[in-house]
């Protein structure tokens, strides 16, 4: 499973045929998500991040996007797996929330599910530059909207965990922190 989770989350990310309406039917066909939502639920923990990197590439494309948005306990799955996961799993699962809050309706979703407590809280306990760097893109996302997402990651001291991001080595990093910022 672990192994056929990274082969599809590599396809999914360098081939835009993986969007294909016979494949989307496909997954769908196949009860994807829902088999998707239980192995981040009960899997091991190598499993879980490959399938957290597959859904990060799959919510990169809005045919996917519509098919996930069905499965109601997904998004539960991947912020419980952001909340305990290892951290590699942490990493993908916070990709995966990336891709869904490249949306205006994958923000709502995720501020519905009360995500951005558990994203801040990710981002105020963790010195892992990956995690970091997948964890000011999803936050980048949700300020986008007008509402009070940037007020309450001042109130906790999110910008001093940020502007502490910018003397990293990491270029990428660095960039996730300024887009957050900015």
């Amino acid at each position: 499973r672990q192994q056929a989770a990274k082969e599809l989350a590599n396809w999914a990310s360098m081939d835009p045929q993986f969007a294909d309406k016979g494949i989307v039917h496909a997954f769908e066909a196949l009860r994807a998500p829902e088999l998707l939502t239980e192995l981040l639920q009960t899997a091991t923990p190598d499993t879980q991040a490959g399938v957290a990197k597959l859904l990060s590439a799959m919510l990169g494309y809005d045919e996917y996007r519509e098919l996930l948005h069905e499965e109601r306990e997904l998004l539960d799955a991947i912020l419980a797996l952001v909340r305990s996961g290892g951290t590699e799993s942490k990493v993908s699962a916070m990709s995966a929330l990336a891709s869904l809050t490249a949306s205006k309706s994958g923000r709502s979703e995720v501020r519905r599910a009360k995500g951005l407590v558990i994203v801040l809280d990710v981002l105020l306990n963790t010195s892992h530059e990956p995690l970091q760097e997948a964890t000011c893109l999803v936050l980048a996302n949700l300020c986008e909207d007008p509402t009070g997402d940037w007020k309450q990651l001042q109130q906790n001291g999110a910008v001093f965990s940020v502007a502490h991001m910018l003397g990293s080595a990491s270029a990428s990093l660095q960039e996730a922190a300024l887009t957050l910022l900015a």
